[in-house]
């Protein structure tokens, strides 16, 4: 299992942030409190020596020095955990490009190391001068940015960054593991923008309700699910004008709805016995995850086709997906495919 970790940079210089995030896009999360020679893994002796000679004063007394050493060793323990990190540990990195943003990294080791210090020298006009020289490498293909207020995971996220103030932060608490590994697979648009945060919280609630609503549709009895979707579309002024219609062919229609379309003065005058409509032939599937053989509901459709212009064939499957090859054959042939997700949407909006 993978440990999390949040990392605070330097945010509000001008030359320096910009400089630190291009390095965090090439690879390499920086961090300060690290002039030439303190490598962390030297050990605290080591890293507090170098520092009061760096930070310290000149001619300092022993009680200056004393308290300069206090402040080295505090920055050591603090830097610490930066030792810690392994490949694909996930490190939060705050206000990363601009403050109403955040990053997730993913540790990845190079050299067989997640933790290496940079010893290279430095031109006089390095945006990051004689520090930052701390290094935890990370994967660049593997970078995800969000905006504070993208979805209910990034507010709470946003909620519980207060609680790691320090510049590197070891996070075990499991209300801010989940939201990350759910912004992490992908599902979310990075650094996506909503209204604000009334329209988060409104939209995870529909969110929420619509995965209950799915998963009782899915514990019903394939008639009553029929009927559900009869119920719907009739108190949308639709008329039922036929039930369970199938041939011995493979044909198959669940339900066929016709919708009356208020008719045009100019063609009742030509012709007052001009029908004016649609009529939609619908399947219904009462599926869970993925229906391998979803394809069979657009060929019972199919089956049952009467080449009327103003006729359309409708697949409602509860599955959570349909099959490629059930997409492709629904694209060429024009049928209409309503999953699992979108027909709870109706259920909610219109029943």
């Amino acid at each position: 299992m993978p440990r999390y970790f949040v990392v605070r940079q330097q945010t509000t210089d001008p030359v320096t942030t910009p400089e630190l995030y291009r390095e965090i896009q090439l690879g390499r999360l920086r961090q300060g409190w690290g002039v030439s020679g303190q490598d962390l893994r030297l050990g605290l002796e080591d890293y507090v020596r170098r520092f009061v000679g760096e930070w310290g004063e000149d001619n300092m007394t022993g009680d200056q020095r004393s308290g300069w050493e206090t402040k080295g060793k505090g920055r050591f323990w603090i830097l610490r955990p930066m030792l810690e990190i392994t490949e694909g540990d996930r490190i939060v990195v705050p206000k990363q490009p601009r403050w109403d943003r955040f990053l997730i990294l993913v540790a990845k080791a190079v050299d067989d190391d997640v933790y290496s210090f940079d010893n290279n020298a430095r031109q006089p006009d390095n945006p990051l001068n004689d520090d930052f020289r701390h290094v935890i490498h990370t994967d660049p293909h593997n970078l995800v940015e969000f905006g504070y207020q993208a979805n209910i995971d990034t507010l709470a996220v946003n909620a519980l960054m207060g609680a790691y103030r320090s510049a590197v932060n070891n996070v075990w608490n499991p209300r801010f593991k989940e939201p990350l590994e759910r912004l992490l697979d992908g599902s979310v648009t990075p650094a996506a923008i909503v209204q604000g945060p009334a329209e988060v919280v409104k939209r995870a609630a529909l969110d929420m309700a619509v995965h209950k609503v799915l998963e009782t549709l899915r514990t019903v009895a394939p008639h009553i699910l029929e009927k559900i979707v009869e119920e719907i579309f009739e108190g949308q002024g639709f008329e039922v004008i036929d039930r369970n219609r199938f041939t011995g062919t493979g044909g198959d229609i669940d339900r066929v709805f016709h919708w009356r379309a208020v008719g045009h003065p100019l063609l009742e005058r030509m012709s007052p016995d001009l029908e004016l409509g649609v009529t939609l032939n619908i399947q219904v599937k009462q599926k869970s995850g993925i229906d391998a053989n979803d394809v069979k509901g657009v060929m019972q459709l199919l089956a049952m086709k009467s080449g009327a212009i103003n006729e359309y064939s409708i697949l409602i499957s509860t599955a959570d997906a349909f099959t490629s090859e059930c997409t492709t054959l629904a694209q060429k042939e024009k049928v209409i495919l309503v999953g699992g997700k979108a027909f709870a949407e109706l259920y909610l909006k219109f029943l």
